[in-house]
């Protein structure tokens, strides 16, 4: 009966809505999980960058001390190789 299908379309009117609107939700809850791992993954991008520009700072500054106790080290051996001959 029309009765009978207007109960039916509005049954399923709702059932639609209802899905719809927890669909809509979802959505909503990933964007902003989306959005969140995009923030955290920008931090471990930056912390690594930082990381990486730390120690290739302290790799030179080592590189830069080895060299001028190397200068040092050859230094006293050519003096102790002149104060020997």
């Amino acid at each position: 009966t029309v009765s009978e299908l207007r109960t039916f379309v509005t049954e399923t009117r709702s059932e639609l809505l209802t899905k719809t609107q927890a669909q809509d939700e979802l959505i909503a809850k990933n964007t902003a999980n989306i959005q969140r791992n995009l923030e955290l993954i920008q931090g471990l991008q930056s912390n690594q960058n930082t990381g990486y520009l730390e120690i290739k700072e302290l790799l030179n500054t080592e590189i830069e001390a080895r060299k001028a106790e190397d200068i040092r080290i050859e230094a006293k051996v050519d003096k102790n190789t002149r104060d020997l001959t």
